[in-house]
């Protein structure tokens, strides 16, 4: 923290109040000795982190400090329809923890939703079962899958490993009154 006609005081990683008493005091001593020192944040810090695996959206997300492990994974598109609920977290000291996504839906156990650190690599595993299925269909190209004829909201959609059919009509609002999935021709 750079303070005009004082000096620089090293703040990071301190909590906002004892920042406040570590420039208080660095101000009392060295200019004003009967000064009154508030410290507030202003911006919240932005950052990108990697999300690999069963995500709609796999990449980096931009996040802030206060992002918790179900906000980046929703940032990532939400879970894909085959992923695992156990999720990895690689940490940037190269530590890997596993939190359990399906125990903090049903009991809000915030050990199992942690606030996510820069340098972090969040994998979300794809079920067993469906692996070699996604491996064999996974691309980068972004060609998009459209949908068109009577379904709610007609349009292209971003192709997803594993889809099928009938995902991508129901990502498109689901058949029209008209509509009938029983006609369905690719």
């Amino acid at each position: 923290l750079w303070i005009p006609d004082i000096g620089t005081v090293h703040v990071s990683g301190l909590s906002i109040p004892n920042a406040e008493i570590i420039v208080k005091q660095y101000v009392q001593e060295y200019k004003y000795n009967s000064a009154q020192v508030q410290v507030v944040l202003m911006n919240v810090r932005r950052f990108k982190v990697q999300v690999i695996g069963a995500v709609n959206k796999p990449g980096f997300v931009s996040i802030t400090s206060v992002d918790r492990l179900t906000n980046v994974i929703h940032k990532s598109g939400g879970l894909h329809k085959y992923a695992k609920e156990e999720v990895k977290i690689l940490s940037y000291n190269g530590n890997e923890f596993q939190y359990s996504l399906k125990k903090f839906e049903f009991n809000g156990d915030l050990n199992n939703n942690p606030i996510i650190k820069e340098g972090d690599i969040i994998h979300v595993p794809y079920m067993d079962k469906y692996v070699e299925l996604i491996e064999k269909t996974l691309t980068h190209k972004k060609n998009p899958v459209l949908v068109t004829g009577f379904v709610m909201n007609p349009g292209g959609h971003k192709y997803i490993p594993g889809y099928s059919i009938q995902d991508y009509v129901a990502l498109s609002g689901g058949s029209a009154d008209m509509g009938s999935i029983k006609n369905i021709s690719i």
